[in-house]
């Protein structure tokens, strides 16, 4: 019945993104969301947060991650990845990685010694800006690893994060990246304590714009969903895609038409009913004035 929700409040006179344009805020609910404690924030230590991620903790503590541009303070013109533990009195934040992509969304999951596992865009002093890993155990942050070295070099930030998945010992990582101005989405299996990753699949039909999702099994199919240009003007379409646990790919499956505008927003599937057919709740932006949020069931035998 706990529930954690958090949200961003704009800064008076933060000056946007890339400034201390806002700051994030978090609420609890132990009664199933009946009611919520007061919101606070999630760190007192900076004004300038972005891209929050949770991962609930066994002990009933929240592991939280973001974005965080408190070293403009000191001149710096980047992003670092910080974290906190919620529900401590003493629970600092700490620094994970100092220099990261700008804008680029987090993914948790948790693993199975009760730890968490984050996924994120890295970036280094000449602009490779690839996926990066971080795992979470006993209280502490071990040195983050690349997930896979695309070797993608781009000035600027892409807005594509990763997204991770996991079910029992089993977790799988989805990402975009667009190395060599080829654009692809990439799917990856880890070994089962989730220290490495396997060899990278791609999945994609050729003209992927990423924003990508995942689900795995408990048997160990990967579900992947991407956003993928139909070559027509804007027009693009939800993509699906089953990976065995052998590797072999499915047939591609449009879920929905879209466009490839960034008001399309980013498609998330979420696991209903792990059997045959196993069944996903697909929900995701449909542009237009006004835009609307849409929610579809998939079952995929």
């Amino acid at each position: 019945d706990r529930l954690s929700a958090a949200w961003f409040v704009g800064n008076h006179g933060g000056g946007g993104h890339h400034g201390d344009g806002y700051h994030a805020e978090f609420s609890v609910s132990t009664d199933g969301g009946a009611t919520w404690s007061a919101p606070q924030p999630l760190t007192r230590a900076s004004d300038s947060v972005e891209f929050v991620a949770f991962q609930p903790l066994p002990d009933g503590r929240l592991l939280a991650a973001w974005l965080d541009g408190r070293a403009r303070r000191g001149g710096k013109n980047h992003q670092a990845l910080y974290s906190r533990v919620l529900g401590g009195e003493t629970d600092a934040d700490v620094l994970v990685d100092e220099f990261v992509c700008d804008c680029c969304q987090l993914s948790f999951v948790p693993t199975a010694d009760g730890g968490a596992l984050l996924a994120y865009r890295g970036r280094t002093k000449d602009e490779v800006r690839d996926m990066r890993i971080a795992r979470f155990r006993a209280g502490r942050w071990a040195p983050s690893q690349p997930l896979q070295a695309d070797g993608w070099k781009i000035a600027g930030c892409p807005v594509n994060g990763p997204q991770l998945a996991g079910s029992g010992e089993r977790v799988a990582a989805a990402w975009f990246t667009a190395a060599n101005n080829q654009p692809r989405v990439y799917i990856a299996r880890a070994d089962r304590d989730a220290r490495r990753f396997g060899p990278a699949l791609p999945v994609d039909l050729g003209r992927p714009l990423g924003r990508v999702d995942n689900a795995i099994l408990r048997d160990g199919t990967i579900f992947v969903t991407w956003l993928e240009n139909s070559g027509n003007a804007k027009e693009g379409g939800i993509y699906l895609r089953a990976v065995s646990p052998g590797g072999e790919l499915s047939a591609p499956v449009l879920l929905a038409p879209t466009t490839t505008a960034r008001a399309s927003g980013f498609p998330r599937i979420t696991l209903l009913h792990d059997a045959s057919p196993a069944q996903f709740l697909l929900c995701y932006t449909q542009e237009g004035t006004p835009s609307k949020v849409v929610t579809a069931l998939v079952a995929v035998r």
